[in-house]
């Protein structure tokens, strides 16, 4: 996993990174959202402010003539009993709240839609902008980084920190504009409560700030850990399985799992358990408050109502604050999660600006060229291929040898233009590939050593990576026939619907090698790579199946790449790549 920054940013550099990495239309959205959140800040402040004409109408009824708006509602309604008066206060209170009520439900929802619809927007994202990266940046981040972070950061992300931000934003103006109601009402009483209960919340908060930082710190290393164990156990199951090495692989999953667990219980232990802090705080505070006015020696007419509104203001501040709190720490926690993915999610934004939907073709019809090419991997000291040179024509049927490690696979992976040659060019007819290199491998078909297969039917591993509807069976049959699979297609119950397992279980060896030249001439490419494509193979099935490549000889230009001679014997040219070198058999 590439290392974060180790400071930590500030919530104004929170927010304004947010910011960027939202589109407008999700800006729009937040916008939105904050607007419900400034009218239910208002409908909170009513409902608590509306509380102390109540209360003083039900305790005095004279509040009703000495109050010049009260005396207008009670006009208004046509002059009725105290009694008649009091039902149609309490029957306004409750519409009140109800109102209120409903209003934060739909902003509540709203704001719920706008997450989830946007934790699903940035994995989407994220996931098309790592398929549109290079090859090469793939071989220099492993999976277990990339889907940690598609699965389990983005969901910090939304949830762990944008939400909180804007809880933050909703209870502190829920608390601001209390603090000012209350203001109105009783200074001192404001003060003491607001001002003790903010000195004890920052206190609380900045006590276990740095504890939080490094358990989300932990917490993103564990969870990448945790990918990467699932994934070799469940990757090698086969060889997990046979060597007997369950419980090495069980434990070492476990080990990662447990100290996720452990440091995120942790995290959910501080923010549960301060909502019995705050509660202590908060009656505290306000049986402060009250001390203070009953003190004052006022009747006790004028204090009930000051007491009732202090009394529900305590009582809603409560929730205000835990939520500021943990949100506070949540956002603590899950910081780590935006300069993780906002380097990312900008890159994937950009290429997918980038990226032209339209591949122009890119025509071969006479020859193949490797021109001086040199290359070296960014991490490797030795050069893998040194300034090879070499003419294909169409047509031809070309083999590569070479040993282990001599740079076969970086020689097609050069060919394919998935690697881009610090010096030397890859040329077709005189035209470097990587001026169209979506038309250049549009002319590819490729089959590598190890076919990936999905768990899925023969039609849709064949017409790989096609949606249904644009499938065409009648070349899905041509590519199998090609492939001579004819025999196998009529022996499988469902035909071109048959199940073929996961990785092709179901099948063997030369089966699966197979569907991989079927998928491979699905395209009817120019070019047949076949990268090891034997390696797996027995001697009997390798002969049948160089028999099946060499019957598209002379149709296809073939590259055939192998460590065993026998395998190019029937080539027309042959070349060896040996200590960087790239030799003429």
């Amino acid at each position: 996993m590439q290392e974060a920054k180790e400071e930590a940013l500030s919530l104004r550099e929170m927010v304004v990174q947010l910011w960027e990495i939202l589109v407008p239309a999700d800006r729009r959205k937040v916008g939105w959202v904050l607007l419900l959140i400034l009218v239910c800040t208002l409908l909170e402040v009513i409902g608590v402010g509306i509380i102390i004409p109540v209360v003083s109408i039900l305790i005095q009824p004279a509040a009703v003539t000495e109050s010049s708006w009260l005396k207008a509602i009670n006009e208004l309604i046509g002059s009725p009993s105290h009694r008649g008066f009091m039902l149609w206060a309490l029957g306004g209170l409750l519409g009140i709240f109800t109102f209120k009520n409903t209003f934060i439900f739909f902003s509540t929802w709203r704001q719920t839609r706008l997450l989830y619809g946007l934790q699903s927007r940035l994995a989407s994202e994220l996931v098309a902008g790592y398929l549109n990266r290079p090859y090469s940046y793939h071989l220099e981040h492993a999976s277990p980084e990339l889907l940690q972070k598609v699965s389990g950061e983005v969901n910090i992300l939304t949830h762990g920190v944008l939400s909180p931000i804007l809880w933050l934003i909703s209870e502190g103006l829920v608390v601001l504009g209390l603090f000012g109601l209350a203001l109105w009402v009783n200074p001192i009483g404001a003060l003491v409560i607001v001002g003790g209960l903010g000195v004890s919340v920052w206190a609380y908060y900045y006590l276990f700030k740095s504890q939080v930082d490094s358990w989300g710190k932990k917490t993103q290393e564990h969870a990448q850990g945790m990918f990467r164990e699932l994934e070799h156990s469940m990757g090698g199951v086969k060889e997990v399985k046979l060597f007997g090495r369950e419980t090495f692989f069980a434990t070492a999953f476990d080990e990662q799992y447990e100290r996720y667990t452990q440091y995120t219980a942790r995290h959910h232990f501080l923010l549960h358990s301060s909502r019995n802090v705050i509660e202590l705080l908060v009656i505290g505070v306000l049986l402060f408050a009250i001390m203070l006015l009953v003190g004052t020696g006022s009747s006790m007419q004028t204090i009930v109502p000051t007491l009732a509104f202090f009394a529900v203001a305590a009582f809603r501040l409560m929730p205000s604050s835990q939520r500021i709190l943990t949100s506070a720490h949540s956002i603590q926690f899950g910081a780590r999660s935006l300069p993780l993915l906002r380097p990312d999610l900008i890159v994937s934004r950009d290429r997918s600006l980038a990226t032209n939907p339209t591949i122009e073709h890119f025509p071969f019809q006479h020859s193949l060229e490797l021109r001086g090419v040199t290359f070296r991997y960014p991490s490797g000291e030795q050069e893998v291929l040194r300034d090879a040179t070499i003419l294909i024509q169409r047509g031809a049927m070309v083999g590569f040898q070479g040993k282990s490690g001599a740079g076969k696979t970086t020689l097609v992976d050069l060919i394919l233009g998935l690697l881009k040659p610090p010096t030397g060019e890859v040329l077709v007819d005189g035209n470097s590939i990587h001026d169209n290199l979506p038309g250049w491998l549009s002319n590819i078909g490729y089959v590598p050593q190890t076919i990936f297969l999905m768990d899925d039917t023969l039609r849709r591993n064949v017409a790989f990576g096609i949606p249904d509807p644009e499938i065409d069976d009648a070349r899905v049959q041509e590519a199998l026939s090609l492939a001579q699979l004819d025999g196998f297609l009529d022996s499988k119950r469902g035909g071109l619907g048959a199940l073929i397992g996961e990785h092709g279980v179901r099948l063997s060896g030369g089966q699966r090698q197979r569907i991989g030249i079927a998928r491979a001439l699905y395209h009817d490419p120019a070019i047949l790579v076949l990268d090891e494509a034997t390696a797996s193979l027995d001697l009997d099935t390798e002969t049948q199946f160089i028999k099946a490549v060499g019957s598209l000889k002379n149709t296809k230009t073939i590259l055939i790449i192998s460590h065993r001679f026998s395998t190019l014997e029937n080539c027309d040219v042959k070349y060896q790549l040996k200590d960087g070198g790239l030799f003429l058999l």
